[in-house]
């Protein structure tokens, strides 16, 4: 009985608290990345019921019926004690690694897509001195044609940033930096693990038939560190996906049950108050306009100009929120993984609406205003002189409205995110492409 318990307790692993019920022959592993976008990603693969659930220091294990998924912290410190524990049972013989990396000034990727990474390298991390046979290459045999890409891993996360932001810091790493800078010339990506985790899979295992390879994707460039949790969890979704499908485990895209004890609904209360904030202010603006349409006095006079240009400032206000609220709905849905956007089509329209109304206020304006002007002298003008003023007004109203407008909407495609600038097609054709860059 003694002997026994001292077996199982030799069979429970110091670090993780990994046991051999613990692990499936396929491992998806994943490191560094928040735990309720993970447990979303997994949600949405279908991936909602786990078998056995661990939670140990800063590690987490959910065994399934076809695979185990890891969760672990960045760098070799991890990753080095978890994947000699991981090998130790002799169960694993494929492990797939996912998650985030940062884009080189360098790189020929797409921000928020993921490539399989096909040459890995170290610098700055504790490995760096015992690899010394370049590049680290998986080795798990793919039936796709997957776009692939290059990365290079290290331990300091700021270490390789390239924002002007850390220039101070940096300069206290001379040797990391020279070294990143020969490495960067023909590096993708940047991240804390991949480098590692290929050279251990290299080296750890007793068997010789473990297969490994790595899904990652740039959810940042190295000089914007800011920009990583918009693209964070479809990254870590598209990923997953990848890997399942490499390991020819079926992906369930509506599951149709969730234990809520071990899963969490992502967060959604933003985008939720964005498209409440959106439509608030546009159905405002409408309510503005039939004011107006009841309230301006039949006889010109002072006070309908005041209420006609308030109400052209707040239409204003509308325009511009119709394409700021645009803007700030699809950023939180592309980090949620949301790929279509309703205001994509509305938006554009309403653009277009603004236009047209402005052109309405305008005419009133013209013709509102010259007539104020010739009742206060008590002169005597043609027709054609009010057609000419409302003419006039109605031009430069659409004029300040269109401008407004397009000056919004290229302040916010200049910093925008890929994805953006792909779902923004049809306000790029209304604010012409020649203007955006």
């Amino acid at each position: 009985m003694i002997i026994s318990n001292t077996k199982t307790i030799h069979e429970v692993r110091p670090n993780t608290k990994l046991e051999p019920s613990m692990l499936m022959p396929a491992v998806v592993l994943c490191c560094g990345e928040d735990e309720k976008e993970l447990l979303f990603a997994m949600q949405e693969c279908g991936l909602v019921s786990p078998i056995k659930k661990l939670e140990f220091r800063s590690y987490r294990v959910w065994k399934f019926s076809d695979l185990s998924v890891i969760l672990a912290p960045i760098g070799t410190g991890s990753l080095e004690p978890l994947m000699s524990e991981v090998f130790s049972f002799n169960i694993v013989n494929k492990i797939i690694l996912i998650g985030t990396a940062g884009q080189t000034n360098s790189s020929r990727t797409v921000i928020g897509k993921v490539y399989r990474i096909d040459e890995a390298y170290l610098c700055g991390t504790a490995l760096d001195r015992e690899i010394t046979s370049y590049p680290l290459v998986p080795n798990l045999i793919h039936t796709d044609n997957y776009e692939t890409a290059t990365i290079v891993s290290t331990d300091l996360y700021y270490g390789l940033s390239e924002s002007e932001n850390l220039t101070k810091y940096q300069s206290h790493f001379p040797n990391l930096n020279e070294d990143f800078r020969k490495r960067s010339k023909h590096i993708d990506l940047v991240d804390m693990e991949v480098g590692q985790f290929y050279a251990l899979c290299r080296i750890m295992p007793e068997q010789d038939n473990v297969q490994y390879t790595a899904f990652k994707g740039p959810a940042n460039a190295l000089s914007n560190m800011s920009e990583q949790t918009t693209y964070s969890l479809s990254v870590l979704k598209r990923g997953l996906e990848l890997a399942l499908k490499s390991l020819q485990i079926a992906i369930n895209d509506k599951p149709t049950s969730c234990d809520t004890n071990n899963f969490i609904n992502y967060d959604s209360s933003k985008i939720t108050e964005e498209l409440k904030l959106y439509w608030t202010i546009q159905i405002g603006v409408v309510s503005i306009l039939g004011f107006l349409a009841t309230a301006l006095e039949k006889s010109p006079s002072f006070t309908s100009f005041i209420g006609s240009l308030s109400v052209f400032m707040l239409m204003t206000i509308g325009a511009i929120y119709n394409i700021v609220g645009n803007y700030y709905i699809r950023l939180e849905a592309i980090r949620l993984g949301i790929v279509a956007g309703q205001e994509n089509v509305i938006t554009p329209h309403l653009a277009q609406l603004y236009l047209f109304f402005g052109a309405v206020i305008g005419l009133y304006f013209g013709d509102l205003g010259v007539t104020l002007f010739v009742n206060e002298f008590s002169w005597s003008i043609s027709p054609t002189v009010h057609i000419a003023s409302s003419v006039g007004g109605s031009i430069i109203c659409v004029f300040y409205m269109y401008q407004i407008q397009r000056k919004v909407f290229c302040n916010l495609f200049e910093s925008a995110p890929p994805e953006y600038k792909t779902y923004s097609e049809p306000l790029r054709k209304l604010f012409s492409r020649r203007f955006i860059s």
